[in-house]
């Protein structure tokens, strides 16, 4: 119940586009939010998957754009899928990015890597 009720917070933050920099949220909630929700949009058996995000600010707004992908067990050719959730894997990857920058380690292309059991990586591209 409590990790509902945060991924309805995250989603009327993301609304306002207003974080005073306390008010990020930490960086394991993040990733375990992109996790469930990469995880349940797979749309079948999976034994890797993974958002690719792209971020750019221009004239104070900030662009960003994923691509999905999932490998089945046993397959190395990359399916595509969409996430059930649309805006909260971006948002989530917005506060990652924010995060980075605050930590002197700017990340405007970066991919998220899930496997099953809860495993989240991060890495720049």
């Amino acid at each position: 119940m409590k990790r509902r009720a945060w991924m309805a917070s995250i989603a009327a933050i993301f609304a306002l586009q207003v974080v005073a920099e306390e008010e990020l949220p930490p960086r394991e909630e993040l990733l375990e939010f992109i996790y469930d929700s990469l995880s349940s949009s797979i749309p079948g058996e999976w034994e890797q998957a993974w958002m690719d995000v792209e971020l750019s600010t221009k004239d104070g707004y900030e662009n960003i754009s994923a691509k999905y992908f999932y490998l089945t067990p046993g397959s190395s050719v990359p399916q595509k899928f969409s996430v059930k959730n649309v805006f909260g894997p971006l948002n989530a990857a917005s506060y990652l990015r924010k995060i980075a920058d605050r930590e002197g380690k700017p990340m405007p292309k970066f991919r998220v890597d899930i496997r099953p059991g809860g495993k989240v990586r991060v890495t720049p591209l």
